[in-house]
């Protein structure tokens, strides 16, 4: 008898650690849901920058050379060093923003090809 109640002593005590262990798990899975969510959030907001700045570049680019149609900026010295500067800038950053853009679209393929193979 003194066997089988320490038994249900040592039982009782593993499932009470189990449950705490369990609860404790269930808190911190939560958490991690919650920054996920988050996380996701700042990447669509990061997402929308990119594009907003994206667009804004490609039509500064498109003012100026709208407005050096004849390329007279472009031919003057003091003014044409300017100009060419300015072009070779938002071609610069024209040129990382869609690097960056790639990148994210490539980390969204990669989280939705392991989302499908987790289903």
């Amino acid at each position: 008898m003194d066997i089988m109640v320490a038994l249900i002593l040592i039982s009782v005590a593993f499932n009470i650690i189990l449950l705490y262990i369990s609860i404790n798990l269930y808190r911190k899975y939560v958490k991690s849901e919650i920054i996920v969510e988050n996380l996701y959030k700042t990447e669509q907001v990061f997402n929308n920058i990119i594009t907003q700045i994206n667009e804004r570049y490609i039509k500064a680019y498109a003012e100026l050379k709208r407005i050096d149609h004849r390329g007279s900026f472009n031919s003057d010295d003091e003014i044409g060093f300017i100009f060419k500067y300015i072009m070779n800038t938002i071609d610069q950053l024209n040129t990382f923003n869609n690097q960056v853009k790639e990148m994210i679209t490539n980390d969204i393929n990669i989280e939705e090809e392991e989302e499908e193979t987790q289903k």
